[in-house]
């Protein structure tokens, strides 16, 4: 098992060793988890942009089909979900040497995790991540817990084996570190992130045209949500948390999609004077989905995620559970 090095020395290393797997792979498969957000989608694409500069073989695949808005990313058109590839119903991974995994701090979350566990040992996997690590699955893991984003961590792998960041590659790059940022909002964009940001942007990214397409693209019925959303937020007292809610009838009944709720967790984190702010939504009739985001310098909503059966950071986390949102005399319930 190689594990990332802190040293930047080191992890310099580790993306070269990376390289030269890819180098060696006749045919690559690259996964990453299922609901992607845009610096998982980003990610991959950032990777098909080498993957086809190189002239090798691959293979794209998330479990379940992206969000319509992240279809606009470079290459996206290009990755397979569960409805096109059954991997479960062919049994083994054959016919790759190389799995990509992307954004994804356990193997579980690729969905095919069965398969990863038991592949053969001539099968390798690499992981490109930047979560706090949880489980050690891959060969060669590229984990950096500082980095914003995991397309951060591609463009180290980039710019380690000397590759030239096409204009493609910079726009999946920088799309993939303003959504995970807020646009630099979040304390996880750091000085190194401003200036892989600016590098981007002369390598051909458009900053605005990012920022229209992922954060301005919200109807006048879901910020009319989102109000309705903040009018009846809680604060529970015993903890300090603020708790927001989208119960699936409010979700059917105003009939907005659901990435246009993406990035109210993070608004609604720029509260003040409480801990931490959670928001719960339900979007699917028995599947909750919690945005943990941490309020106050030095709080740690990862814990509390893991906690539930998630993951994610110090600052901001998330996680997913069966059952459906109830209205009670003493808050909400989950049943």
């Amino acid at each position: 098992m190689i594990c990332p090095a802190k040293s930047r020395n080191q992890m310099n290393h580790f993306f070269i060793k990376a390289r030269k797997e890819i180098d060696r792979a006749k045919r690559i498969l690259l996964v990453t988890h299922l609901n992607p957000d845009g610096d998982a989608v980003a990610s991959v694409c950032a990777m098909i942009d080498y993957l086809e500069s190189k002239k090798k073989k691959y293979l794209a695949f998330c479990h379940t089909p992206l969000a319509e808005i992240f279809k606009s990313i470079p290459h996206a058109g290009k990755i397979k979900n569960s409805e096109e590839i059954n991997f479960e119903n062919n049994g083994l991974l054959d016919g790759f040497d190389l799995i990509l995994v992307f954004d994804c701090a356990e193997k579980g979350r690729t969905t095919i995790a069965r398969l990863i566990g038991s592949r053969p040992l001539s099968q390798k996997v690499i992981e490109f991540d930047h979560h706090p690590g949880v489980e050690n699955y891959a060969e060669i893991e590229l984990r950096d817990p500082l980095a914003s984003s995991t397309t951060e961590i591609v463009y180290n792998f980039f710019k380690a084996n000397g590759e030239e960041i096409s204009p493609k590659a910079a726009t999946c790059i920088l799309t993939g570190i303003i959504t995970d940022t807020g646009a630099f909002l979040y304390p996880s964009a750091s000085l190194k992130t401003i200036k892989i940001s600016s590098e981007m942007l002369l390598s051909g990214a458009c900053h605005a045209k990012i920022v229209d397409k992922f954060l301005r693209n919200k109807s006048l019925s879901a910020l009319r949500s989102w109000g309705n959303i903040l009018d009846n937020m809680l604060i529970n007292r015993k903890y300090n948390i603020a708790v927001a809610v989208l119960t699936y009838e409010e979700f059917t009944e105003k009939n907005i999609s659901e990435e246009e709720y993406e990035g109210l967790s993070g608004f609604i984190g720029n509260l003040s004077g409480v801990r931490a702010v959670l928001f719960l939504r339900q979007t699917e009739p028995e599947i909750i989905r919690g945005s943990l985001r941490a309020s106050s310098p030095g709080k740690d909503v990862f814990p509390l995620a893991r906690l539930l059966g998630g993951g994610g950071h110090k600052n901001a986390a998330g996680f997913s559970l069966k059952g459906r949102l109830l209205a009670s005399s003493d808050g909400w319930k989950i049943t």
